[in-house]
């Protein structure tokens, strides 16, 4: 196994995200994106390969995710990585992980994470926010 769209690639730790959810809150995701290449943003518990969510352009989803309310009694914490192909989609051309630029409380979010694909530097190929809630 591995991370990343076909589970197969290794995870650079300083490339992603990431979000911690107190007991008794959930943490709400929202997901845009602005890029001609394929992109895609996978979520995983922290210190898994388990793939909660993906979410991305082309024949992904972007619609909002939340996570259930945790009921653990300690924080829960979730990896968020991105990633891309370098063209449009094509079963020829493998995933790479994206450059991260996190942005704390911006926007009235908790945490917004960008995703760069293609060295442009606007970090908007893929974007996260994330609200921890009630």
């Amino acid at each position: 196994m591995g991370f990343g769209p076909d589970r197969s690639n290794p995870l650079m730790n300083n490339q992603v995200g990431k979000v911690i959810v107190p007991p008794g809150k959930r943490a709400n995701f929202t997901f845009s994106a602005d890029a001609n290449w394929e992109n895609a943003v996978c979520i995983y518990p922290e210190g898994s390969e388990a793939l909660l969510i993906e979410k991305g352009n082309y024949r992904r989803s972007l619609s909002d995710f939340s996570t259930p309310e945790n009921n653990t009694g300690i924080n829960q914490s979730f990896i968020v990585s991105g990633w891309h192909k370098r063209g449009e989609p094509s079963g020829s051309l493998p995933w790479i992980q994206s450059a991260l630029q996190e942005r704390p409380n911006s926007g009235g979010h908790d945490l917004n994470f960008g995703f760069e694909d293609a060295g442009d530097g606007d970090y908007n190929d893929m974007h996260v926010t994330v609200d921890i809630v009630d």
